[in-house]
């Protein structure tokens, strides 16, 4: 053992680990296990992300194989829908990657949040339906997702301040899977208000399964932007690359 000196005071700690700390604090590199365990995680959060994003195209792949082109507008259109209320919770997530990297505990929703969300959802749904000629159920359901994606960009969010990108990344395929085998099936079987049930079902899934503990890190105070401004923003930038596709049943609705 070996003595190392700890804001005034002495402890005894075992060679190795003397070793390591003291590396540390010159400069010396960490183990090699540190290095490929990060690499190993990054890999799977880049596989993840490309998952969780490739599952969007191959949905659109299937359903493409629908016989009615109306139908399958709508059913692009709802997907687009998704893609862009799906952004909002991005917010979230990096407030609460922040807020667990500062050792804070993981941000929740509180029921009273949820019914607001979930009210003024369903508010705007008959609206979205109208614009974009689609049933008023799935632009519904839908929009109502968000009160079960907010607490899963919260956990999601938590990984990346721990570091947990292995796990993350596992947890993206499974959604990715999930909105995939369940979206298409339902989709094609029940159409438009089909499709929104199935990802809704996924992201419920992917909450249900995504693990979360609290690290012991300590607190830390320092400035934060808006969380509103951060999800409208990213809300914002998916609406206008999506905004092709939100107009084509309308034009295929008129050309029909």
């Amino acid at each position: 053992c070996r003595e190392i000196g700890l804001e005034g005071s002495t402890a005894e700690v075992p060679d190795a680990a003397a070793d390591l700390v003291l590396g540390s604090s010159r400069g010396v590199a960490l183990p090699p296990s540190t290095g490929r365990a990060t690499a190993t995680g990054g890999a799977a959060l880049w596989f993840g992300t490309l998952v969780f994003g490739g599952s969007t195209v191959a949905l659109l792949s299937v359903l493409a194989r629908h016989p009615h082109r109306a139908t399958f507008a709508s059913l692009a259109a709802l997907l687009s829908v998704a893609f862009v209320v799906s952004l909002i919770p991005g917010g979230v997530q990096l407030r609460s990657a922040s807020l667990v990297a500062d050792g804070r505990p993981l941000p929740k929703m509180t029921a009273g949040q949820a019914v607001l969300i979930g009210a003024a959802s369903l508010a705007v749904s008959p609206l979205l339906a109208f614009l974009l000629h689609i049933p008023v159920a799935a632009t519904a359901i839908v929009s109502v997702q968000m009160v079960i994606a907010i607490p899963l960009a919260a956990k999601q969010g938590a990984l990346l301040a721990q570091h947990r990108f292995r796990t993350l990344g596992i947890n993206l395929v499974i959604e990715g899977a999930t909105r995939f085998l369940i979206g298409a099936v339902a989709g094609l079987t029940l159409g438009v208000t089909g499709l929104a049930a199935g990802l809704c079902a996924g992201t419920f899934i992917t909450l249900i399964v995504l693990p979360y503990r609290r690290s012991d890190v300590s607190v830390q105070d320092r400035p934060r932007t808006s969380i509103v401004d951060t999800s409208l923003s990213l809300a914002l930038l998916g609406l206008y690359v999506q905004l092709d596709i939100l107009v084509a049943p309308s034009v295929v609705a008129r050309s029909s």
